[in-house]
């Protein structure tokens, strides 16, 4: 009795052993067959693209109200220390001189970039979906 439980315990987890394996390689065929490495790629690039421009025209529209000052003060400190800590300077310094320029955007120019980030971010839902 006792070899037949150990034969049944060797049986079922060579079983479970081979349904794992098939599984994974079954998952690696689809990771390569679907393009995901390309498609990761794209969206991490046309994320971070999307970003940028989104941040500016917020910060470019709130900075346009005085009142606001100090709360765009807070949420720079907050998105410099959460975001991006190990290059927080060299980002502050590229967002504030968007903001510069952001506000001297013309009432087209301002629209046109809220097209632009609203495309790209349409761009990077349908690659979710």
């Amino acid at each position: 009795m006792r070899k037949n439980q150990l034969s049944q315990i060797i049986t079922t987890t060579r079983r479970a052993v081979l349904d794992f394996l098939l599984f994974v390689r079954f998952a690696v065929r689809r990771y390569i067959d679907d393009g995901c490495a390309d498609s990761s790629a794209a969206l991490t690039y046309t994320s971070l693209f999307a970003t940028v421009p989104l941040l500016t025209v917020s910060l470019g529209v709130i900075t346009l109200v005085p009142m606001f000052e100090p709360w765009v003060v807070h949420v720079q400190a907050i998105l410099f220390e959460h975001l991006v800590p190990a290059t927080g300077e060299a980002v502050q310094g590229a967002l504030q001189g968007f903001q510069e320029a952001a506000k001297n955007l013309t009432g087209l120019s301002l629209l046109l970039l809220v097209a632009t980030v609203v495309m790209l971010l349409n761009t990077i839902e349908s690659a979710f979906n």
